[in-house]
């Protein structure tokens, strides 16, 4: 389907960032929360976003903030906004929760409405609860979502996959990366290779192996810097399989397998401890982030354009070719 309208329901910085990336790309976009006060936060972190983006030149050719900001709304009773293409749900990240608002929106919202959660769940967990579940689909952006281009799709079993086209295709218009999963999968893609690599740094960690300022360094100052531009999957194939596969052989038998976190990293948890970054390094931290964030934004939207010459003038040409064919 062609989606022309999208309602997000929620408020947080998860739901003004999804709201921010559909304004970016020429939708309109319903938010939709419990309170005046909410939504009005909601609108102001939206409008900082877009203005990080125009600030780095990275909305969309002849618009700007006021234009695109105009194109959200702002709402407190989900009926009223029921006449919609896309709902992305992003509240508070409880099953129960979520699976009343689903159960909410199946009632007012049109029968063509795709039904998406932004939570990271599988789409299963919600389309089960359901009499029309191929309407649901996970449509899982990654924070902060206006700086992060990937954004993972997945159905439950017996859903087309053309649905889930259809929606990569909304998202490479709106400038996103988007994934499509083969089938319906716990963690989806980026939270299972995510949490493999948290579980194994905890378990070093805790072990005592190194500190913790020395295995994120590891990460970052190591592997990290390829991981950008080739995957996971990619740096084996350059790194030569027969040679990743050996060492693989010796590696694999000591990593951490764990069924549940270690105990020291709820200790942590509770304690209000942390690993690395305690609260006054915070913000800082996360504005070298959003900073490193916007700069790869700006790498990509340079090499879009390249490509966009590049075939345009590949076109030109062979349009030339045939106009001068007897």
């Amino acid at each position: 389907m062609d989606v022309q309208s999208v309602v997000v329901v929620g408020t947080g910085r998860m739901a003004s960032g999804i709201a921010a990336v559909f304004a970016r790309g020429g939708l309109p976009v319903t938010v939709v929360g419990r309170s005046e006060a909410s939504l009005a936060r909601c609108r102001s972190a939206v409008e900082d976003s877009l203005t990080q983006l125009a600030a780095e030149g990275l909305l969309v050719d002849g618009d700007d903030v006021p234009a695109a900001l105009a194109r959200l709304s702002l709402a407190t009773d989900l009926a009223a906004v029921g006449d919609t293409d896309l709902l992305v749900e992003a509240v508070v990240e409880d099953v129960s929760v979520k699976l009343d608002l689903f159960a909410e929106a199946e009632k007012v919202c049109a029968p063509r409405t795709i039904l998406a959660s932004a939570s990271g769940q599988t789409a299963g967990v919600f389309a089960s609860a359901s009499s029309t579940p191929e309407r649901y689909v996970a449509m899982h952006f990654w924070f902060p979502a206006p700086f992060v281009p990937l954004v993972e799709l997945s159905a439950p079993e017996g859903t087309g996959q053309e649905l889930l086209e259809e929606l990569r295709a909304l998202l490479l218009r709106l400038g996103k990366s988007p994934v499509v999963l083969r089938h319906d999968q716990s963690g989806l893609l980026g939270n299972r290779l995510q949490f493999a690599l948290l579980r194994e740094a905890v378990s070093l960690w805790a072990a005592g192996a190194a500190s913790a300022e020395d295995i994120d360094l590891a990460v970052t100052a190591g592997f990290a810097r390829r991981l950008a531009i080739t995957g996971p999957l990619a740096s084996a194939d350059l790194g030569g399989l027969p040679t990743m596969f050996s060492f693989a052989g010796s590696v694999y038998p000591d990593l951490a397998t764990g069924q549940a976190p270690e105990a020291a990293f709820g200790e942590l948890a509770a304690s209000g401890g942390s690993f690395v970054v305690d609260d006054a390094d915070a913000p800082g931290l996360t504005a070298t982030r959003v900073a490193e964030l916007l700069r790869w934004m700006q790498h990509d939207a340079q090499q879009a354009a390249q490509q966009s010459a590049q075939d345009s003038a590949q076109d030109s040409a062979q349009n030339s070719a045939r106009a001068a064919r007897p």
